[in-house]
């Protein structure tokens, strides 16, 4: 017998997908929802329709966009000859936060992690690579966080972004 109205265990079932909430998160989560003017609820289910509906990736970086391409792929103040690569689309924020950085971005979805199934064919390695041939040839540069990336969930370091972006630059291949 369920602990709740059916209605009730299915938004609760739902929450539980969303990352670090867990059953009792997603129960406070549900009741805080219930309670909630009918309004302030529903703006939420707008909101995620709104952007599941609206927001796509950038077809020249891959950030995430509702106008394609995206803002800094089309700003007139951005230095064309310059990309950071990215793992993950929110990574952009924390340098943009910086107001230091004025260049272009690549997002390449994720980092390297043969443990979980990613490799390089799982990335937007080669879309790099063909951006950075239309682009400037020989002038271009290529910038990439050097720290450590983790593999979701485990701690432990997977391959250097670093190292897997500057081998298929130099050699012009996706290993």
């Amino acid at each position: 017998m369920p602990d709740f109205a059916a209605p009730v265990e299915r938004l609760i079932d739902q929450l539980k997908h969303l990352p670090g909430i867990g059953q009792k998160t997603a129960q406070r989560l549900a009741f805080h929802l219930l309670r909630a003017a009918p309004e302030d609820a529903l703006a939420l289910a707008d909101a995620i329709r709104d952007a599941k509906e609206k927001i796509r990736e950038c077809s020249t970086c891959g950030n995430i966009t509702d106008t394609d391409p995206c803002l800094y792929c089309t700003g007139p103040t951005r230095n064309k000859r310059t990309i950071c690569v990215v793992e993950e689309a929110h990574n952009i924020l924390a340098i943009e936060k910086t107001r230091s950085y004025s260049g272009m971005y690549h997002v390449l979805g994720g980092s390297l992690a043969p443990l979980q199934g990613r490799g390089p064919e799982q990335l937007k390695i080669k879309q790099l690579i063909e951006r950075l041939k239309r682009g400037h040839p020989g002038r271009s540069r290529l910038g990439v966080c050097r720290r450590n990336h983790h593999a979701e969930g485990d701690g432990r370091p997977t391959r250097s972004l670093a190292s897997a972006v500057g081998w298929a630059a130099k050699t012009g291949k996706a290993y």
